[in-house]
């Protein structure tokens, strides 16, 4: 009963709305899908929008905050970009027979 209600208010508290590539201008949706580095394409895209809300003032978050926001978008990049070394790159051959052998 209430004990619910409040549960399912407090994960409605926890929505955000998310955005779809059907969201995004024309422009923009060219851009990404016409991009031989989408990742970083949509990366740059969203620290460009941070970057010109902060000078609209559309964003006035305390620089520690903010910067705290470039720090996480980097970071998150660059987990990106170690998962896609690991994927990319074979394993050796010689330690799977090693392996095999053990």
């Amino acid at each position: 009963g209430v004990q619910n209600r409040e549960s399912m208010e407090k994960l409605e508290s926890f929505r955000f709305e998310v955005l779809g590539v059907e969201d995004l201008d024309e422009d923009t949706q060219v851009q990404i899908f016409n991009s031989s580095y989408k990742v970083e394409c949509v990366f740059q895209i969203i620290q460009q929008a941070v970057v010109d809300a902060m000078g609209s003032k559309v964003l006035s978050i305390a620089p520690p905050i903010l910067s705290r926001s470039f720090t996480e978008l980097g970071l998150g990049m660059l987990t990106y970009h170690e998962a896609k070394k690991i994927a990319e790159v074979p394993f050796p051959y010689a330690y799977h027979i090693f392996t095999m052998t053990m």
